[in-house]
């Protein structure tokens, strides 16, 4: 893998991290809802529950189960049951699923590499730097934010 390669790789995973479902939502806007699920399979090494994809997509289990039946039918994620609990649904991505995922990545590594050029890896380095900082400022409210008040936000 070349440097400039691994670089890219490093903004996109900051940016994954730190606005995915904008990042995502630029990839196509029809199926945001599927690249939602699909980035949450991204790095899973074994299935993620349901709930856990609707809560970090922030949809509602009803809204997810309908997204995660259309993309079972497409053959993009599979869904079984919890092996120690039988009320969780768990989803893994299907070979097919999972070459879609690799295949936008490397087409947004690309994109990433050509702006990289374009600024500078210099400006890109403290990007991802300030992006990190202002992730954990995000992490640290969520933490609180059900011992807190609307009032303490602003």
């Amino acid at each position: 893998m070349t440097e400039s390669r691994r670089f890219a790789e490093e903004v996109f995973n900051t940016i994954i991290s730190a606005h995915s479902r904008t990042f995502f939502a630029e990839i196509d806007r029809s199926a945001q809802g599927e690249f939602s699920v699909l980035r949450c399979l991204m790095n899973a090494e074994e299935g993620v529950s349901a709930g856990e994809i609707a809560e970090k997509s922030c949809v509602s289990s009803a809204r997810m189960a309908v997204l995660l039946n259309r993309m079972e039918e497409k053959g993009l994620i599979e869904k079984y049951k919890d092996e120690n609990d039988r009320r969780k649904t768990m989803v893994r991505a299907t070979k097919k699923g999972s070459k879609l995922i690799s295949e936008r990545k490397q087409m947004l590594l690309c994109v990433l590499e050509k702006i990289t050029e374009k600024v500078g890896r210099e400006k890109i380095s403290v990007m991802i730097e300030t992006m990190r900082e202002i992730s954990a400022v995000c992490e640290e409210m969520e933490k609180g934010k059900e011992n807190a008040s609307a009032q303490e936000y602003m």
